[in-house]
């Protein structure tokens, strides 16, 4: 399932996926300053940290995301966990730094330390509640979702998420659950959660109905990389957009009536 738009990372890291307003807003992340860039002390693997012994994230990350995050790193990152995580200036790279560390990839990318999926959920669940910071909760559903895988286990949240909401102005967080909802879709083939997205789809008047068309074309089984490039979006394809969609009713007529409104 194409995952939408960048993160600090993240999110997960596919900057051309971003919208030019989502990206605006991931450089408005918080970044740590060093006081001294020149002064510094570094870990043994060779990491820089600023002179009052603040860790860089951003290389911890950086080690994550290719497997090499170390047993000291990984226990420097959930400490800040059990701090006031939700006001950290690092946290979203922190989040998605516990998302690497669960992952499993097929390819065959190693670990040298690993986090067990019940211990991230723990984690970062309590931030799906996050509504103050719309960037924590897409960052936090991001990891749920793409690197836990779940999405079964958050049906209902991802189909109340996916509606407009005030404190998601931008529709960062919209985007991410309308994707996982068609990956949920895909992966379940019941058509539950196909009628969010076809209203979603529908309405040329709202700014994620492309992110509804393709999320839904993935889950009828286009891949990725054969659908317009985000730049482009769906509708640049009028004839795909058509088909998707009477592909997207008939596979909704198939199955038990309308899909049940989600619990609030």
């Amino acid at each position: 399932m194409h995952r939408p738009a960048c993160s600090t990372q993240s999110k997960p890291s596919s900057a051309s996926c971003a919208t030019p307003r989502q990206r605006q807003r991931s450089a408005r992340q918080p970044r740590t300053r060093l006081a001294t860039p020149a002064a510094c002390w570094t870990s043994p693997k060779g990491i820089c940290h600023d002179e009052l012994r603040v860790p860089d994230y951003a290389a911890i990350l950086a080690s994550a995301k290719t497997g090499d995050l170390t047993q000291e790193e990984l226990d420097e990152v959930l400490a800040q966990f059990r701090s006031n995580i939700r006001r950290h200036p690092e946290r979203y790279r922190l989040v998605m730094t516990v998302g690497h560390a669960t992952l499993r990839d097929a390819s065959g990318r190693t670990h040298q330390v690993g986090l067990a999926s019940e211990k991230a959920r723990a984690l970062i669940e309590p931030l799906l509640d996050s509504i103050d910071d719309p960037w924590l909760v897409r960052e936090a559903l991001t990891v749920l979702c793409y690197y836990l895988g779940d999405e079964g286990r958050y049906r209902d949240r991802l189909r109340a998420l996916v509606r407009p909401a005030d404190w998601d102005e931008d529709g960062d967080v919209r985007s991410v659950a309308i994707s996982c909802l068609g990956q949920l879709i895909a992966k379940e083939r019941t058509g539950v959660g196909l009628d969010d997205l076809l209203q979603i789809a529908e309405d040329p008047t709202d700014q994620q109905s492309d992110w509804a068309l393709r999320a839904m074309a993935e889950a009828l089984g286009h891949k990725p990389h054969a659908l317009p490039t985000v730049r482009k979006g769906m509708r640049s394809d009028p004839a795909l957009v058509q088909s998707v969609l009477e592909k997207a009713k008939a596979w909704r007529s198939q199955t038990q009536g309308p899909a049940r409104e989600p619990d609030t």
